[in-house]
């Protein structure tokens, strides 16, 4: 993902583990940049590639799983429309210490009730 206006490299946006059987695939999001944090890129990204998921895709589901400590995504999932639905205790082992997972989701239905076919989202 770039800035538009100053074709700035921010960061990565991912789609994998795409089930075409089951229909889900798994959301990654990294903004490399620390000042442009906080600024809504990552929410339009992420809106972006769930428009692609559920309708262009035919996704039924698309999940992901965060550090339960970074607050500051949790709270951009959110606003994107991600639910919590699970916790995967001390299952990442980073800065010499285990830390939880927070499992998220969103299904089809609920993106789709608030974006319908025919809106726009990002550029």
């Amino acid at each position: 993902m770039e800035e538009k206006e100053a074709a700035e490299f921010l960061g990565t946006v991912s789609r994998t583990d795409i089930s075409k059987q089951h229909r889900r695939a798994e959301f990654g999001i990294a903004i490399h940049n620390p000042q442009k944090h906080g600024r809504g890129y990552g929410t339009d990204a992420t809106r972006v590639m769930l428009w692609i998921g559920f309708h262009a895709l035919d996704l039924n589901s698309i999940f992901l799983l965060t550090l339960a400590h970074n607050n500051r995504a949790i709270r951009a999932y959110e606003k994107a429309g991600f639910k919590k639905c699970g916790t995967f205790r001390k299952a990442a082992y980073t800065e010499g210490e285990f830390h939880d997972f927070v499992a998220m989701d969103i299904l089809k239905d609920e993106f789709m009730e608030e974006y319908p076919p025919g809106t726009n989202i990002g550029e």
